[in-house]
């Protein structure tokens, strides 16, 4: 049989314990934050930007803007297949640059997520506190 003061002893130690571990995962949070999870983020950012630029196709349509339309090499389908291709242009530049804002958008919230919680939470404990 175990005795109650076994068993006391025993939950104090699992609960100190755990509370330790607490207390180090609430401290290296912000180190793993901005040290490890930072280049992750900025790997995410580069990889989700390359994939919406191709999905996008700017790149290519830049190359291929002075590439006759249906091979029509006459000087006049020359020039209605530039300003096509200048309009689509325009329009899949608008398109990057969206997805580049929204990338640089969660760089920030990424940023800035950390500091805001900590003055959030203090904002909430001042009442509490009395200051």
């Amino acid at each position: 049989a175990v005795s109650w003061r076994t068993m006391r002893e025993a939950i104090i130690t699992q609960l100190s314990h755990a509370v330790a571990m607490a207390l180090v995962d609430i401290i290296t949070v912000p180190w793993w934050w901005y040290v490890s999870g930072f280049p992750r983020l900025l790997r995410w950012a580069g990889q989700t930007f390359r994939g919406w630029e191709r999905a996008v196709g700017f790149l290519f349509w830049a190359k291929h803007l002075f590439v006759p339309m249906f091979g029509q090499t006459d000087w006049q389908s020359r020039i209605i297949s530039v300003v096509m291709r200048l309009l689509l242009l325009v329009g899949r530049l608008i398109q990057v640059l969206i997805g580049a804002i929204v990338v640089l958008v969660v760089i920030t919230a990424y940023i800035l997520l950390p500091p805001l919680i900590i003055v959030q939470l203090l904002r909430s404990l001042i009442p509490f506190i009395g200051i």
